[in-house]
């Protein structure tokens, strides 16, 4: 499945499914498919 995560505080977060496809400018993720 997709997997998605984001870079917070030079740390990488898992981001929910419930968040997936909301991206917001300057951040950066990972996805995985």
């Amino acid at each position: 499945g997709l997997e998605i995560w984001c870079i917070e505080n030079l740390r990488v977060v898992a981001v929910p499914k419930s968040s997936h496809g909301k991206f917001f400018c300057g951040s950066s993720y990972i996805i995985l498919n």
